[in-house]
């Protein structure tokens, strides 16, 4: 026997499975951003025109597990960081390349790892902006582990992460964006 809980779950994902499918034909928007927050400053989000090649190389860097990626005119990092990091990809990119599109003073700053996650949100909604932008693959770049795993994995342990990953997701739903 199942119980009733259940049952009502598989017809509640039933019901929408009709709506959630995932285009992975999507074309890549031919921007790559990138997103950051502290708590001193607040949150910031660049972007940088991009071709489709590139975009697409470098949203195959966010299937490997390890790796960070550097611009052109990045340091050289120490063998001790290296170990830690993973491997280095470079982007044919320079700081110059990227356009600053939003940058917001928070004035009582939450955790960390709940101010990437708004930074992340603010990006989203920025994206959703423009109709051109719908239903595209958005490769965006953050140096958070804690949100990169929670928004990758769909859900948090934490609930104010949990309730920002799920934010996140109801953005993409709705603009038909995959995020990589």
């Amino acid at each position: 026997t199942v119980p009733t809980e259940v049952t009502g779950e598989l017809l509640l994902d039933t019901a929408f499975a009709l709506f959630g499918c995932v285009d992975m034909n999507l074309l890549f928007l031919p921007l790559i951003a990138a997103t950051d927050a502290s708590t001193e400053y607040g949150h910031g989000g660049v972007v940088s025109k991009a071709s489709v090649e590139e975009v697409r190389r470098v949203a195959r860097m966010a299937c490997k597990l390890g790796g960070h990626v550097c611009l052109e005119d990045g340091p050289e990092l120490s063998h001790e960081l290296l170990a830690r990091l993973g491997p280095r990809h470079d982007l044919n990119l320079v700081l110059g390349s990227f356009d600053v599109i939003f940058t917001v003073r928070v004035e009582t700053p939450g955790h960390i790892n709940i101010e990437e996650g708004v930074a992340l949100i603010r990006y989203l909604k920025w994206v959703l902006r423009s109709s051109s932008r719908f239903r595209h693959r958005v490769v965006l770049l953050i140096d958070s582990k804690v949100v990169l795993g929670a928004v990758a994995k769909g859900r948090s342990s934490s609930k104010p992460l949990n309730t920002l990953v799920r934010r996140a997701a109801a953005l993409c739903f709705a603009g038909g964006l995959v995020l990589h």
